[in-house]
């Protein structure tokens, strides 16, 4: 009986429950480079402010079907992270932000993903499926649509010790009980 009672433990410690941070304020800690599975719940409490380069003229990046989380680092590192759609075909977009006291006052945009299908192409597009962010890439920033330099990844970041930041990642679809792991890679502590 033991033996089935501890795969069951890890499985649902590798799961998170989402409507519990669907709001910047609840979000999740991460202490961890675990991979977590989110289910989305194409709702939340309050509208953040995700200000530029997230929206501009040409791009209003709306938040629903978000979840958020939280990361504060005790040592210098790099930090990176790739989310996997249950579905190619779900268009996820996230925003991470620098918080430079530890709360939801105080963050500011460092990267936005808003990349996705051109409307009317194939479903076969690079700016689906797998997304976050890579040592391999290179840009802060992917608009709507995916322009031909897209890869759907953005730069790494070089994070310093006491450096807090918050992710949202946005199921732009907003499917409910959608689902997609999150891997974090860090050579900083958490």
């Amino acid at each position: 009986m033991k033996l089935y009672i501890l795969p069951l433990a890890f499985l649902l410690q590798m799961t998170a429950i989402a409507q519990e941070n669907t709001d910047c304020v609840n979000a999740i800690e991460i202490c961890s480079t675990e991979t977590l599975t989110i289910t989305t719940t194409g709702e939340h409490g309050v509208t953040e402010e995700l200000g530029p380069p997230c929206v501009h003229e040409e791009l209003s990046l709306l938040e629903f079907g978000s979840n958020w989380f939280y990361f504060s680092f005790v040592t210098d590192g790099e930090f990176y992270f790739t989310i996997t759609p249950e579905d190619y075909e779900q268009d996820i977009d996230f925003v991470l932000f620098q918080s430079s006291n530890g709360s939801c006052n105080s963050k500011t945009p460092v990267r936005c993903m808003a990349a996705g299908e051109n409307i009317g192409d194939p479903l076969d597009s690079m700016c689906l499926g797998p997304t976050g962010l890579s040592p391999e890439s290179q840009d802060f920033f992917e608009d709507y649509g995916c322009a031909p330099n897209s890869d759907n990844f953005l730069a790494a970041v070089d994070v310093q010790s006491g450096d807090s930041y918050y992710l949202v990642v946005i199921d732009f679809t907003a499917t409910e009980g959608f689902r997609y792991d999150i891997e974090f890679f860090s050579s900083a502590t958490f």
